[in-house]
């Protein structure tokens, strides 16, 4: 990437542009951020990756997970601009491992605690989310608040992108805020891809709306995926402004699988380049694409569908959700027969 592109990625208004309904997408930010999130899921599993065009990984991420025992995990990618090293991106994975899925499970709230300065009103978080987030132990003597914290400072980063899927969509919601309070000089953008709700709507929700502000967050959303609806009930909010996406494989279908596809990177990807070809709205694909996970058992990936976000296709599409199990599997491996 030249710096003359370095630059035309980094837009004054943030990633989006806000034409309702929808956002308009910049695809120069959006798509690699989800490119930086394919590899981060493919370090974790050890599997060969690309890095994002225009980028280069500099460093790699570990947390400490608590949950079954504690685990030392690869969790993100740091990537820099080529051309601008002081524009960086940080790429975080979603749910691997047992216990990554026992602290999605952690419903009860605990409190935001930011790395510097003082939130008011103080929110209630994500208990599990926020474990990972602060966790330490012998092996990970640092967390990842504090790790990010200081990596920034270390390489003098004064533009930052976020980015994550699912569980890494709501840890990066909680730099998000962290870093508006703690280090409001530097301009960092957040895009998450199927985030899960990672705190109480009267508290959480109201502190991020007032400090992440400009630019806001962006939530790429599928409609059909369940898990930006958890946690369950309605105290839990999402923040943000949401650009929605709709995908499935087969309407009715209310088994683990169909969820699993509803939810997985590499398909909100898949859609995502296809809508974002565009730069004006409608940001919309509708057609057929392969699925980055399942095949037949003839080896061909099954073909899912993607349709127009209209009122009525979104409607339809929560109500679908609503039915499908509360736990996709986390992130499966690449390419397995579907189960029909």
């Amino acid at each position: 990437m030249t710096t003359s592109t370095v630059a035309a990625i980094r837009p004054q208004s943030g990633p989006i542009s806000p034409t309702p309904p929808q956002p308009v997408l910049d695809a120069g930010v959006v798509l690699p951020l989800g490119q930086g999130v394919v590899a981060a899921y493919a370090a974790f599993n050890g599997k060969s990756y690309s890095v994002p065009s225009g980028w280069t990984q500099v460093d790699s991420l570990t947390a400490w997970v608590p949950q079954e025992g504690g685990a030392a995990e690869a969790f993100g990618l740091w990537f820099t601009a080529d051309g601008d090293s002081s524009t960086a991106m940080l790429a975080l994975r979603g749910t691997v491992t047992a216990a990554d899925t026992r602290a999605d499970e952690e419903y009860a709230t605990t409190t935001f605690v930011p790395y510097s300065g003082s939130v008011s009103p103080v929110p209630k978080v994500h208990g599990g989310f926020w474990s990972i987030y602060t966790g330490t132990s012998s092996t990970v003597p640092t967390s990842m608040q504090a790790q990010v914290f200081a990596w920034l400072a270390a390489n003098n980063i004064t533009t930052l992108y976020v980015t994550g899927h699912s569980l890494g969509g709501g840890l990066a919601e909680f730099l998000a805020l962290d870093l508006a309070v703690g280090n409001p000089s530097l301009s960092a953008t957040t895009v998450t891809f199927a985030a899960p709700k990672a705190g109480l709507s009267d508290s959480w929700g109201t502190a991020y709306a007032q400090y992440v502000t400009n630019p806001t967050t962006v939530r790429v959303v599928n409609q059909y995926d369940v898990v930006p609806t958890l946690p369950p009930g309605l105290r839990y909010t999402q923040v943000g402004e949401e650009f929605d996406v709709l995908f499935y494989n087969t309407l009715g279908d209310t088994s683990t699988q169909e969820a699993t596809i509803r939810h997985e990177m590499d398909n909100y990807l898949a859609v995502l380049t296809q809508a974002l070809a565009t730069s004006t709205p409608p940001q919309v694909f509708v057609g057929t694409f392969p699925d980055g996970v399942y095949t037949d058992s003839s080896g061909n990936p099954l073909q899912d569908t993607s349709e127009a976000p209209t009122a009525d296709n979104v409607a339809r599409a929560k109500a679908s959700a609503q039915a499908l199990p509360l736990r996709p599997v986390a992130q499966p491996p690449r390419r397995q027969v579907a189960v029909k």
